[in-house]
């Protein structure tokens, strides 16, 4: 899990399988700032990843310029590359929450759901994210949401 997180904030991406060239495509994907919390502490505390955290009130939306289904080593994931808009929600989010400390979490809900929520060391550089996805969600209907939103 550790190497995944690791992974969904660093700014790189999973190669793209070959043979594999999606078209670029657009849309947005909420993120928030959300600390965790003990199961059952709170009725706004909700299970994400295997941990608790508490359920945002708030979410700010931001621009996907391109959106992917992408694979590595087997296990499903969403490359997203934001445009300027969506660059600056996740820089000021992911620096939120590098200085909140070990509890706080990055959140990115796709559609009307939580997918993900992830420790953020140090804010992200550049434009570019990967979202690995559980063997439970799909990829593609992850995609599909972000482009619906």
């Amino acid at each position: 899990m550790i190497a995944l997180v690791a992974l969904a904030v660093s700014g790189c991406s999973v190669e793209v399988e070959p043979g594999q060239t999606p078209e670029a495509s657009s849309g947005t994907i909420d993120l928030a700032v959300a600390e965790t919390c003990d199961e059952g502490s709170d009725p706004q505390c909700v299970p994400i990843d295997g941990q608790y955290v508490t359920n945002p009130e708030t979410f700010r939306t931001a621009t996907v310029e391109d959106v992917v289904v992408a694979e590595h080593d087997g296990h499903s994931a969403v490359d997203l590359t934001f445009a300027a808009d969506g660059e600056a929600v996740l820089k000021s989010l992911t620096q939120e929450v590098a200085q909140a400390g070990s509890d706080a979490r990055l959140v990115m809900k796709i559609g009307d759901e939580i997918r993900s929520a992830v420790a953020v060391p140090e804010p992200v550089i550049g434009n570019a994210m990967t979202i690995p996805m559980s063997s439970t969600d799909s990829a593609q209907d992850a995609v599909d949401l972000i482009l619906n939103d």
